[in-house]
């Protein structure tokens, strides 16, 4: 990645004009009008269709728009954890480690953009939830949650005692917005077309602002020289790493509680009869795969799928939890 150093005031000055300037409402930037069109695949899937083997036609539609639900609720509550943690994880530890005024202001506006894109997914999470009559609170119940969980806690433990776990957490999920939506870019025609939008706006000021969190990591680790830093620089990672596999293997679980829907629309009484097909391949095996092939699971839970990540980490030289490497399968979208 070859970027502008931190430290670069002029550099940082003309990439936050540029922000500004083509900074978006998704107010007026996304059609919301066109609704949720549940005929259509929100995202691409693989062979076998994520976990679920030998999956019907009607069941991977369920699947692709249960996927794409899961992707949406994943940014919105990873995004509002950063925006609440914003006066531990950015101001002061940048009181503590002072860097140029320029530094700063595209934080702010990096947080600006964090806060927006969360209320974006929200409000399509929202409109599903109109369109499949149930309520905003009945959908959450089924998707993943960091408000309240174990892995909000111990990142806000970590922040507190001087760690930056957090931002090793932000900066992957980041790197995965980039490549979900390259991955859903050839299968435009084929998928909801406001979900298609609302990806490809997060994509554009993702791409625009995706250094900053790099930029924030190398700053941290450079200026905190104490035996304590020293321990978070080697530490941190591997921290977020283990939290965010056992968050997201707890978050896939809650796909049982469509149960106490399958009567309020089809959607999740299809999305229940998947829930057999994961018998056919066994937990081990199905866990392997959300580590090697799953779509988007996989980008989340193994960090070789980022060049860019295993870039950082080389140069920081921190520990990382082994994984296996990827196996990225031919996606589809069916029409």
């Amino acid at each position: 990645m070859k970027l502008p150093q931190p430290d670069d005031e002029l550099a940082l000055t003309k990439i936050l004009e540029r922000q500004k300037k083509l900074f978006w409402d998704f107010e007026s930037a996304a059609p919301w009008k066109k609704g949720v069109d549940l005929s259509r695949h929100f995202v691409p899937l693989d062979r076998d269709s994520l976990i679920f083997p030998e999956a019907s036609r009607e069941q991977r539609l369920v699947i692709s728009q249960y996927l794409g639900l899961v992707i949406a609720q994943t940014f919105a509550e990873m995004e509002t954890a950063l925006v609440q943690a914003k006066e531990l994880v950015f101001r002061k530890t940048l009181d503590l480690y002072p860097i140029n005024p320029e530094f700063e202001a595209l934080g702010e506006q990096f947080f600006v953009e964090e806060e927006k894109h969360s209320r974006m997914f929200r409000r399509y999470l929202v409109a599903f939830a109109r369109e499949t009559g149930v309520k905003p609170e009945d959908l959450h119940d089924i998707l993943p949650a960091v408000s309240g969980t174990i892995l909000q806690r111990t990142l806000k433990l970590n922040s507190d005692y001087g760690g930056h776990a957090l931002w090793w957490v932000l900066t992957l999920v980041e790197e995965v917005s980039i490549l979900i939506y390259k991955q859903m870019r050839p299968f435009k025609k084929t998928l909801d077309p406001l979900y298609f939008e609302i990806h490809r706006l997060h994509f554009e000021e993702e791409v625009r602002h995706s250094p900053y969190s790099y930029w924030m990591i190398e700053h941290l680790y450079r200026r905190d020289k104490s035996f304590k830093g020293v321990f978070f620089r080697k530490t941190d990672l591997a921290l977020a790493q283990g939290l965010e596999i056992a968050w997201a293997l707890s978050s896939l679980s809650r796909i049982k509680n469509a149960l106490w829907l399958r009567n309020k629309h089809p959607f999740y009484r299809t999305l229940i009869s998947c829930i057999p097909l994961l018998r056919k391949i066994g937990p081990v095996e199905a866990i392997r795969r959300l580590f090697v092939t799953a779509p988007f699971v996989s980008l989340l839970l193994n960090p070789q799928y980022h060049d860019d990540f295993q870039g950082l980490i080389g140069k920081i030289r921190t520990i990382q939890l082994p994984t296996p490497a990827p196996d990225p399968q031919q996606l589809s979208a069916d029409e």
